[in-house]
């Protein structure tokens, strides 16, 4: 009998012990990491970078919405907003097959007369973004309204997943 005591007393502890651990970790402040985020340079002929601290989660689908949501809410510094600040974001999830979907609310293709330079700086400030600061997304599928779009404002295909083009940044590599 002692010994049935023992094992259950033994196994408390441990619930203990993780639940401890467990009540450690919510109450402890999230640390973030540097992200190199891409926007328009002030020529508005290529992408620049700025870097920016984003708060960190283990799960990857929380890190490419923290990305998303910085590039949307726009630069810091003197770069220029990729896209407009208007564009509301419905959702983002990374599938199995390493592709980022970033869902756009239906309004984000209306309203804007973007040229096709703007349009493209737009969408891979996006794609340079997740791609370069999360290494397990190698792609990225722009939704709109739960659907994949033609296109955004009439002059990128958005048939298929975009992969990063880092010729597009002022330096032309991966920051």
């Amino acid at each position: 009998m002692a010994a049935g005591k023992t094992r259950k007393k033994g196994k408390g502890f441990r619930v203990f012990g993780l639940a401890v651990v467990l009540g450690i970790c919510l109450v402890l402040p999230v640390r973030g990491w540097e992200a190199s985020l891409y926007f328009l340079r002030t020529d508005a002929e290529a992408l620049g970078v700025e870097k920016r601290d984003i708060a960190s989660s283990l799960d990857l689908t929380e890190r490419a919405r923290a990305v998303v949501e910085a590039v949307l809410a726009g630069p810091q510094g003197g770069l220029l907003p990729a896209l407009p600040a208007t564009i509301p974001l419905r959702q983002v999830f990374v599938g199995p097959d390493k592709v980022a979907y970033v869902d756009l609310q239906p309004e984000a293709s209306f309203g804007t007369d973007a040229g096709v330079s703007r349009e493209r700086l737009g969408l891979w400030a996006v794609v340079n973004s997740l791609c370069g600061n999360l290494r397990e997304i190698k792609a990225v599928q722009i939704l709109v309204g739960g659907r994949e779009p033609v296109t955004l404002w009439g002059h990128i295909d958005l048939s298929r997943p975009l992969l990063p083009d880092w010729r597009l940044s002022e330096t032309g590599r991966r920051e």
